[in-house]
């Protein structure tokens, strides 16, 4: 048995447990001393404000602008193609013309 848990052997239970207070408590005091203060960098950072940070290379950059521009354009050039076509589709299909609407809904 460690020497600091001897002293607990001949106790009562309320002592014991004031005991082990007292000494957790100086062993955070204790370790309170030991840790050091983290000290600021003093390496400095060469920063060039001319020009923003940037993860994407230009080549990168165009090619997102472009595949959005072709995503936002796909929408309603799809609607158009599809709309003036729901008459002759619901006669098709034998379906009301809400149901071939909610067809239009459900896509895009």
């Amino acid at each position: 048995m460690p020497a600091r848990l001897s002293q607990f052997a001949s106790c009562s239970v309320g002592e014991c447990a004031l005991q082990e207070a007292v000494l957790k408590a100086e062993d955070l005091e204790k370790a309170s001393h030991i840790e050091k203060p983290i000290q600021p960098s003093t390496q400095t950072i060469a920063v060039n404000s001319d020009k923003p940070f940037s993860a994407f290379s230009s080549r990168h950059k165009w090619m997102i602008v472009g595949l959005a521009s072709m995503a936002a354009i796909f929408a309603p050039m799809s609607s158009n193609i599809y709309v003036p076509a729901i008459p002759v589709v619901s006669q098709d299909f034998n379906k009301s013309t809400q149901d071939i609407d909610l067809t239009l809904t459900i896509y895009l």
